[in-house]
């Protein structure tokens, strides 16, 4: 069991770090045919992320939490997810990964906690943890 929605890994040897998630927005059929139309869409909502005493951003509990999460925090800094992933699972199903984890790439060189960190942005937040999720054997 997972001890956090962000935890795809308990014994994690890597950081993937998603910046400025859901920065690409992807609009329904319907919202498209509305806007087409002139009609103003309701369903788009503009919720910030939770943040803490510290303006932090808490780490998503929910998929709600991931859908909300905006790109950019209030203060105009790039919001972060940092997902923890095991390298083996990753080049296991990525070609890509592989290459930047094997190869003489930045992410393949451990932090000072021994950990890699692999970093991506503007992708679909809920998305991305699904396919996470899915390569961590866990749907």
């Amino acid at each position: 069991m997972k001890k956090s929605l962000l935890e795809l890994d308990p014994q994690a040897d890597a950081l993937l770090i998603l910046q400025c998630p859901n920065a690409q927005k992807i609009t329904s059929a319907e919202d498209r045919e509305a806007w087409d139309s002139g009609e103003a869409s309701q369903s788009e909502t503009t919720t910030s992320p939770q943040t803490d005493e510290n303006n932090s951003i808490k780490s998503p509990t929910t998929y709600e939490d991931l859908r909300s999460l905006q790109p950019y925090r209030s203060n105009g800094d790039p919001n972060m997810i940092q997902f923890q992933v095991s390298t083996r699972h990753l080049c296991i199903v990525s070609p890509v990964f592989r290459a930047m984890i094997e190869g003489r790439y930045r992410e393949s060189q451990p932090n000072s906690q021994g950990i890699l960190e692999i970093g991506a942005s503007d992708w679909n937040a809920e998305a991305f943890f699904i396919l996470l999720d899915i390569i961590h054997g866990h749907h």
